[in-house]
């Protein structure tokens, strides 16, 4: 059984982590310095990816601003579809759904044309009501600040690819 580290092997590390001393030389303290690279050089920058035809091509990492903006374009895109989902909902729960009368046959032209153009300007009512939710809400408020944050992200890493 052997009482401690091997001689040799620690030697070689010191070598390796210190490449100033030389072969015959040995570190002038009585303990191991061994210095280990920094966490920030062992995550690489690149890694390679494969899509589902089997082209493989390197993945930038995404630096903390734009993973927070990434994050945040998720956050809004996220946001646009659960309003728009949201907006069909309403529409559908104020759209008359009656369809034909079932009197309808039997009415006189005069009628059925008045029933008709009621149903019309009702389904317009509520139609005109949701999409002007929708215009307002994401049209207007969140669409432009989803693709100001697109933007952002994609800009900042055309300006980067072309420094580096």
């Amino acid at each position: 059984m052997s009482e401690g580290p091997d001689p040799k092997v620690v030697n070689e590390a010191t070598k390796v982590a210190n490449p100033n001393i030389g072969a015959s030389e040995t570190p002038k303290s009585s303990k191991t310095d061994v210095r280990l690279p920094s966490a920030q050089s062992l995550i690489p920058r690149t890694t390679i990816s494969a899509d589902l035809a089997g082209n493989v091509k390197d993945v930038e990492k995404l630096d903390p601003v734009r993973k927070a903006g990434m994050q945040l374009a998720m956050g809004v895109g996220s946001l646009i579809a659960i309003v728009s989902i949201m907006v069909v909902v309403h529409w559908m729960a104020t759209a008359p759904w009656t369809g034909v009368p079932s009197n309808f046959s039997s009415m006189k032209a005069d009628d059925a044309k008045a029933v008709v153009e009621n149903l019309k300007s009702i389904s317009d009512l509520a139609a005109d009501r949701s999409i002007k939710i929708f215009d307002a809400v994401v049209s207007r408020a969140l669409l432009p600040v989803f693709t100001a944050i697109l933007g952002y992200i994609f800009g900042s890493r055309t300006a980067s690819s072309e420094r580096g």
